[in-house]
């Protein structure tokens, strides 16, 4: 018997110049014009089960981390985590697409998604997108905290576009 890289106790009737890797991952031995896949050999399985058993843990290690990130919400919520502007008189002094994160509340509806929004600094309008709401009831004494961006338009009020907000 010898052994020739994976191979193992391979019959010394066999020549070397016979054994015939088809792929790295399953080489077979060309014996009496058939092969005979590596599987056949009684030491192989036990030396491929670790394997077997690690790849198994790496795939479902990797579906869990991917079916966190595919998650919405969460995310860090502290200082430097939103926009530059946290009130609304900063906004309204701030540049088109500067990110915000307001703290207030919503005072009135002006129809077609716009609502006028409140904090101590000021008021100005806000768009929130219908499926933005997510089922969320707000009243005029519901205290929010949105983040989003300042939207400013030609010959038009400066606005927030929302992209996402959290009762307080």
């Amino acid at each position: 018997m010898f052994s020739h890289g994976r191979l193992k106790n391979v019959p010394e009737t066999i020549p070397k110049a016979t054994i015939v890797h088809a792929t790295i991952a399953r080489p077979s031995i060309l014996l009496d014009s058939r092969f005979l896949s590596l599987d056949t050999f009684p030491d192989q399985s036990p030396e491929r089960t670790p394997i077997v058993k690690k790849l198994a843990i790496v795939a479902i290690s990797m579906l869990i981390s991917i079916s966190a990130l595919a998650q919405t919400g969460g995310g860090f919520v502290g200082p430097g985590a939103g926009g530059s502007a946290t009130t609304v008189q900063q906004a309204l002094s701030m540049r088109d697409d500067t990110p915000v994160v307001l703290t207030g509340k919503i005072v009135s509806s002006l129809g077609d998604e716009k609502y006028l929004f409140r904090d101590a600094t000021g008021e100005i309008i806000i768009e929130i997108d219908d499926d933005d709401w997510r089922g969320i009831t707000v009243t005029p004494d519901t205290t929010l905290e949105i983040v989003g961006e300042v939207d400013k338009e030609f010959m038009d009020k400066t606005k927030i576009d929302v992209n996402s907000f959290s009762v307080k």
